[in-house]
């Protein structure tokens, strides 16, 4: 098989249903949701956590069968100011467990390190403190103004198509795609209890969930000429 970075692309897809990479996903889920400021959050890692080992090895059976399902997810329209209440997007568990191990297999691929090391590129990929000591550095070098390119309601507006195409070349793995593919869509557990907030979820063919662990993955590939555009001037 053809080689992307450390990963065979043939084997991109079994090496995410591996034990190991489970467990270390589980491990990362657990550390920032037994902290979350959710009530909700923090029950469910408590309660996963009572019988994690048997839960992985259910999760890694279904995997490995290719019937594993992500559950439908929390819709949090979150009030801020006189803005547009923020669609936050809790998901279950096991949701967040395959998402991050989806990530961390991605992450080992070496066309997602390319996009993930894009030069001044710091959402949600980079410390807070990088950011800051490269906006001193080139203060320091003369540097007076600045370029705003924030773009209101982003993640909500990513179209998945080309973000699961990218990782579809870059791995050559379609049953990793394919999971990619169920992982970005958002099934709202509350949709009809939402009402009118429900028109700021991503629940169409359009917009990933803000709070997934892909999301930062892909609004850097959709944001990849932009970003190379704004580097090469």
């Amino acid at each position: 098989p053809c080689v992307t970075g450390d990963v065979l692309m043939a084997d991109a897809f079994y090496k995410l249903t591996r034990r190991p990479t489970l467990e270390t996903a589980w491990r990362h889920v657990r550390r920032s949701a037994l902290v979350s400021k959710s009530p909700v959050i923090r029950r469910a890692a408590e309660e996963f956590d009572r019988s994690a080992g048997r839960s992985i090895l259910s999760i890694q059976m279904r995997l490995l069968a290719k019937s594993f399902k992500f559950q439908a997810q929390l819709g949090i329209p979150k009030k801020r100011g006189n803005k547009r209440k923020r669609p936050l997007v809790i998901a279950p568990i096991e949701n967040r467990i395959v998402l991050r191990a989806l990530l961390d297999v991605l992450n080992e691929n070496r066309e997602v390190k390319a996009i993930l090391a894009t030069p001044t590129s710091y959402g949600g990929i980079g410390k807070v403190s990088d950011a800051i000591r490269h906006t001193q550095k080139v203060i320091a070098c003369g540097a007076r103004r600045y370029i705003r390119s924030d773009i209101p309601d982003f993640f909500t507006n990513i179209p998945r198509e080309p973000v699961i195409r990218f990782v579809r070349n870059a791995t050559g793995d379609p049953e990793l795609a394919e999971l990619f593919r169920a992982g970005l869509e958002t099934e709202l557990s509350n949709a009809e209890a939402l009402g009118d907030d429900l028109d700021g979820f991503p629940v169409g063919a359009i917009g990933v969930a803000q709070g997934s662990a892909l999301s930062v993955l892909a609004g850097n590939v959709v944001l990849k000429e932009f970003d190379e555009r704004m580097n090469g001037r």
